[in-house]
C-alpha cells in the first residue's frame, strides 16, 4: 500500500503508533488498510469469496455524511 510505505512507520500521518503491527508484520508484509476520514482504522483481506474487515476500534458515523 503506497500510502503506508510513503511515510516512516513511527511518524505516519495516517496510522496511529499503537496499530503499526496490525498493518506491518514482522516478516515485512503490509496488510491492506481501511481508511476513514484520513485515518487508518482497520485492515481487510479476502478469504475465499468473502471480504473480511477487522477494525481497530469502532467507527462512528457522521450525521449526514458517508464514511
Amino acid at each position: 500500500d503506497q500510502l503506508m510505505l510513503g511515510y516512516d512507520k513511527k511518524e505516519s500521518l495516517f496510522l496511529d503508533a499503537e496499530n503499526v503491527r496490525e498493518v506491518f508484520s514482522r516478516a515485512g508484509m503490509v496488510h491492506p488498510t481501511v481508511l476513514v476520514r484520513g485515518k487508518v482504522c482497520g485492515v481487510w483481506k479476502i478469504n475465499g469469496n468473502q471480504l473480511q474487515v477487522r477494525l481497530f476500534a469502532p467507527v462512528e458515523r457522521s450525521r449526514g455524511n458517508a464514511l
